[in-house]
């Protein structure tokens, strides 16, 4: 039984405001910081497909003597050159380094057969700090592994 003079206090109390909100606030960053980085290796997966390509179609225009001609693909830092177009690459994107020994790689008219082959490596670099990294490896066909 209840007295006339006492109250029902319905509501939430400050500590119980205050601790709800840092709990959304750190599940949030979370999840912040999950989606940033599936976002980051999204950005590299997605540069690393592109130069993939490149090389797949430099390799498949020597294979089918496209201008009768052997067909270059050359990398740099943060470009790509090939069938005549130079491409820049995200600007986190950058190559880290290569063991081809060259930086343009000529595929032989018809036999695709590449002058040098190896390892390019890339990295996704955000300020000075190196997020991910990812390979291509040419093989001794042309092709990439």
């Amino acid at each position: 039984m209840k007295k006339n003079n006492s109250k029902v206090v319905k509501g939430f109390s400050f500590i119980e405001l205050i601790l709800t909100i840092s709990l959304v606030a750190m599940v949030s960053g979370l999840i912040l910081v999950s989606f940033n980085s599936l976002n980051n290796r999204q950005t590299l997966d997605k540069q690393i497909d592109f130069i993939e390509s490149a090389i797949n179609k430099t390799r498949n225009d020597a294979l089918n003597s496209r201008n009768d001609t052997d067909q270059t693909f050359t990398f740099a830092t943060t470009s790509i050159t090939y069938d005549g177009k130079t491409i820049n690459l995200d600007a986190s994107v950058m190559l880290s380094s290569y063991t081809t020994g060259v930086k343009s790689i000529v595929f032989s008219r018809l036999s695709g057969i590449p002058n040098a082959t190896g390892t390019l490596v890339y990295k996704l670099q955000k300020g000075s700090t190196v997020i991910s990294t990812s390979s291509i490896i040419i093989n001794n066909l042309g092709i990439i592994e």
